[in-house]
């Protein structure tokens, strides 16, 4: 890229610098692809430093954008300046606090496969540059904090105990796994869920037979106090006695007198006695 005769530096299509030096959620992120698109950017006679402390404002957007054009004229005057300016509004130190207590903090989430969990661990690191962790402790935090099922697979993939081999390797091992091992984890979530979709339709089962069996039981309470009710002897219409009608001694009693006359003559004193069991039986 040549300037042009009047000293002036040429605006250069920023189409494509826009699109990748767009600012991050991390504004370090943006500095650093900031770096990246423009070190092959040389324009004759102009210094590394100069040309980006030019081309940085036309990396901004939205709000970036208000906020620098508010800063005052020609009070910067080196591309270190502006990064630290920029950083200090769009990343200050609280920032940098929060984002390093998310690597410090990591735990893997119970629905998280191991890819997951190794891409977002090492997300939280990318957008804190700082975070001052050295790697050994980096790959301490990510394998103490995973579940216990992805321990035991990692263990099994070192052939041993992960955390006896070197650095690099253990790094090399969770990379492989990660990217070979992705759908396998997939395969083993959904296993795990199906398993634990079934362990809860059997307990429903199980608590459902237990509700049958209980209302079983009543149903045949209900029924022995039915039949209990149904068996009681009743009491005689004649003497109030513990016996039927049929069974009452003072019927009986009338009845075999009324036999005992035959077909004989009996005084008129006695048929009228007759007349009055047959009457009273009626």
């Amino acid at each position: 890229m040549a300037a042009e005769g009047n000293g002036d530096l040429p605006v250069p299509d920023f189409r494509t610098m826009e699109e990748l030096c767009q600012p991050y959620l991390n504004d370090n992120k943006h500095l650093d692809k900031f770096l990246h698109v423009t070190q092959s950017i040389k324009v004759n006679g102009v210094t590394d430093d100069a040309l980006r402390l030019y081309l940085f404002p036309h990396s901004l957007t939205y709000h970036a954008t208000d906020w620098f054009d508010r800063l005052p004229r020609n009070s910067i005057n080196t591309f270190e300046q502006m990064a630290k300016i920029f950083l200090g509004k769009y990343f200050p130190p609280s920032m940098a606090t929060k984002l390093r207590n998310e690597i410090t903090n990591f735990r893997q989430r119970p629905d998280e496969s191991l890819f997951e969990a190794w891409e977002h661990y090492k997300l939280s690191i990318d957008r804190c540059p700082n975070h001052s962790m050295l790697p050994v402790t980096q790959i301490d935090t990510f394998y103490n904090r995973l579940t216990l099922r992805h321990r035991d697979t990692i263990n099994a993939a070192a052939g041993g105990t992960f955390m006896k081999r070197r650095l690099e390797k253990c790094y090399d091992l969770i990379e492989n796994m990660t990217t070979h091992h992705n759908d396998w984890d997939t395969l083993a979530q959904r296993s795990e869920s199906s398993s634990s979709i079934t362990s809860s339709s059997e307990t429903e089962i199980a608590a459902l037979k237990a509700e049958m069996a209980e209302i079983n039981k009543n149903l045949m309470r209900v029924l022995q106090v039915n039949q209990q009710v149904k068996v009681v002897t009743p009491n005689c219409e004649t003497c109030g006695g513990p016996h039927s009608y049929t069974d009452c001694p003072t019927t009986v009693g009338h009845a075999a007198e009324a036999y005992q006359g035959g077909n004989s003559y009996q005084p008129q004193g006695n048929r009228n006695m007759l007349s009055e069991v047959v009457d009273f039986s009626c």
